[in-house]
């Protein structure tokens, strides 16, 4: 066991370690983000969009949309000069075949949360009526693409930081104790407890919304691991904080003032998450629980990557010491 462990934590020539590259990066991005919310407070700009006022939400989008491009930035930054990776190595992917998984991901984000939406309208959770309503400042059509901007990039950066660096690096960390699929399955855990620590400190948070929002990341974890790609996973998580909105419900705890439809929610908060939205209540665990079960269906039938996630494919690999690749046994074996 002590030998694995230093093998985990060496660095060897031009490389760090993934421990070492996990905490040199988070701090990293804890300095940047902070960095940009604290120069916005002093430019008098809002960060927080659910406690604005009109034009003054659009300008805590964007504090939002500039945290998210920097923190993308330094994550590319990171898997490329510090982890020494082809971008394609985090599921950064730019092709017809990423085009695709985003249009599908978004499909199954827009359709889980539509599913859940109509069993709390059949259960009398929800009472729907279309009643399209924004702050004063825009039109409708402005506030709606600036939110749809903002969602894109929260989509974007949180799944290239939490599935893209931290499952591939705990992935390729976990090696030295597992073989690659457990390593895999140990790294898609990991960083769903990440994410949900992430939004446990938004308003509302509870211990329903802390699972929903961490069987929430297995569901993300799976759409990368079973592609290959961020595409899937971003395209879910674009649609899924988009659909919420707009249907007039808060997402993770965050109240924001644009929707397509007035919802009066009725019931026991245990059902349909209170302040903080259906994440919060049973509807949202168990539309995470199908989504699962659809995205684990998606990536059987992409039939992308799975062990690969744990062994980069590093820029200049002949500076590496070998790897030594998984051993495969057959079904028969087992």
């Amino acid at each position: 066991m002590r030998t694995r462990i230093d093998r985990w934590l060496r660095t060897p020539p031009g490389r760090l370690r993934a421990p070492w590259r996990l905490l040199v990066v988070g701090v990293a991005f804890l300095l940047v983000t902070g960095g940009v919310t604290v120069a916005a407070l002093a430019a008098g700009i809002a960060v927080d969009p659910t406690r604005a006022s009109g034009p003054g939400i659009a300008a805590a989008l964007g504090v939002l949309v500039a945290n998210g491009v920097a923190a993308t930035l330094l994550v590319l930054a990171a898997a490329r000069y510090v982890d020494r990776r082809v971008l394609a190595d985090v599921g950064w992917r730019l092709d017809a075949r990423a085009a695709v998984d985003a249009a599908a991901g978004l499909a199954v984000g827009a359709g889980l949360v539509g599913g859940a939406y109509a069993v709390g309208v059949a259960a009398g959770v929800y009472d729907p009526s279309v009643d399209p309503a924004a702050p004063p400042g825009y039109s409708f059509a402005a506030w709606v693409g600036v939110l749809a901007a903002a969602m894109v990039v929260v989509g974007v950066y949180e799944e290239l930081l939490l599935r893209g660096y931290v499952l591939t690096n705990l992935a390729e960390g976990a090696t030295a104790f597992v073989g690659a699929r457990g390593a895999v399955a140990v790294a898609v855990a990991g960083s769903s407890v990440a994410f949900a620590l992430l939004h446990g400190l938004n308003p509302a948070a509870s211990r329903l919304s802390f699972a929903t929002i961490a069987l929430a990341g297995v569901m993300l974890g799976l759409g990368y691991v079973g592609t290959g790609s961020l595409s899937f996973p971003v395209g879910i998580h674009v649609a899924w904080n988009l659909a919420q909105v707009l249907v007039g419900l808060p997402v993770s705890g965050l109240d924001v003032p644009v929707r397509l439809v007035r919802t009066s929610v009725a019931g026991d908060t245990v059902v349909h998450g209170g302040a903080f939205g259906p994440e919060g209540g049973l509807l949202g665990l168990g539309m995470t629980a199908v989504g699962c079960a659809v995205t684990a269906a998606y990536g059987r039938y992409r039939g992308g990557p799975i062990e690969p996630i744990a062994a980069p494919a590093l820029r200049d690999r002949d500076r590496q010491p070998p790897r030594r690749a998984p051993v495969r046994t057959s079904r028969s074996a087992r």
